[in-house]
């Protein structure tokens, strides 16, 4: 463990300290009442208080976790890496899929929002192998964002990890999807992985793929900077991109 994560509990502590103490030493003061006192109401009104304070307690303990947890990441998960895969065999049949190892940032919680774009004119099938899908949103606009509810089989509590999994068939029969893979980094993220496999191509001049990247404030949907090529090796374009910098969309795109 991290010392920031030491130093993150002993202020939580000393901040719930503030509520426990009092609470704590006027428990002690009715236990002595309920030990000397022998007539049976007067313990069983010490003992109701006592389980009342307790349970305020417990309810300003929630408050105060859930409060300092916000306050100190305002994302409910952190990314630590991201996998990419856009997979076809014909360009109309494409299988996409993402792999997000992340961290859950929250007292607890049951449900991913995954968030993605499919730019072709047919609804795409969405799945999971490791979450429940449910509800998906599908939003209009060339820069809205289409989102599904990924539910946890368990829930997940506060710094447990955890793998979520987004798999979307996809039918482009009339070509009309954008050709590459996007993500937006808004903070640490260790690796993305992108993977474009592209196997009904073949020949040896086959262009390169384009890494680039915009800002995420940038209102203009085509303004994008190159980073880099990638060859395509064995039927794809593959590229691990290290502790990419954060606020910016990057996205690999090449030509169909």
């Amino acid at each position: 463990m991290s010392i920031g994560f030491f130093l993150s509990m002993k202020q939580i502590f000393a901040y719930v300290g503030r509520f426990v103490n009092p609470i704590a030493a006027l428990a002690s003061i009715l236990s002595l009442v309920v030990i000397f006192f022998a007539s049976k109401p007067a313990a069983y009104a010490a003992a109701a208080f006592i389980v009342i304070a307790v349970l305020f307690l417990v309810y300003k303990l929630c408050i105060v976790l859930d409060r300092f947890v916000k306050n100190t990441h305002p994302d409910e998960f952190l990314n630590h890496s991201l996998f990419i895969r856009y997979s076809t065999t014909d360009r109309y049949n494409i299988e996409f899929e993402v792999f997000k190892h992340i961290q859950c940032k929250r007292m607890f919680q049951t449900e991913y929002p995954y968030k993605f774009k499919w730019s072709g004119s047919k609804q795409p099938l969405i799945s999971s192998s490791m979450q429940i899908v449910d509800n998906s949103i599908t939003s209009s606009g060339q820069d809205s964002y289409d989102s599904v509810i990924l539910r946890f089989r368990e829930p997940l509590y506060y710094n447990d990890t955890a793998v979520v999994h987004f798999k979307a068939n996809l039918d482009d029969r009339d070509l009309a999807s954008a050709t590459h893979l996007e993500t937006k980094i808004s903070y640490k993220t260790s690796v993305i992985h992108f993977r474009a496999e592209l196997l009904y191509k073949n020949g040896k001049k086959i262009k390169p793929a384009v890494l680039e990247r915009k800002k995420i404030e940038s209102t203009l949907s085509t303004h994008y900077e190159p980073v880099l090529e990638v060859p395509f090796i064995g039927k794809s374009y593959q590229h691990h991109l290290i502790t990419p910098e954060i606020g910016y969309f990057y996205r690999l795109r090449w030509d169909r």
